[in-house]
């Protein structure tokens, strides 16, 4: 591997760190009340951006505006299956124009 594409693939790998650790907050923040999502003491609206094995990246949108939320299973603890299995539970299906490949 060239010298070049090693420093750009470490710089980047710096950069996405960096950004995870920025938006990390403890997701025990994030709660369900059993009629709205909080963080934590703020109503907020989730929208699930991505969910991966380990982590999950969520947009949450309330009256003070929006913020992202990178939530990690160390983050959660014991309680990341149920926070991923909620997650899934109220996220949106996909619409017609992403279905048929017009997305982003």
């Amino acid at each position: 591997m060239p010298l070049q594409a090693a420093l750009t693939l470490a710089a980047a790998g710096l950069v996405g760190w960096g950004t995870a650790a920025a938006l990390r907050v403890p997701a025990l923040q994030l709660q369900w009340t059993g009629q709205q999502w909080q963080h934590g003491s703020e109503p907020v609206q989730l929208q699930l951006m991505w969910l991966g094995s380990r982590w999950a990246l969520i947009r949450l949108r309330s009256a003070a505006g929006t913020r992202w939320l990178a939530a990690g299973a160390q983050d959660a603890g014991p309680q990341w299956h149920a926070l991923r299995v909620a997650l899934l539970a109220q996220a949106e299906p996909p619409t017609d124009a992403m279905a048929g490949g017009q997305g982003l």
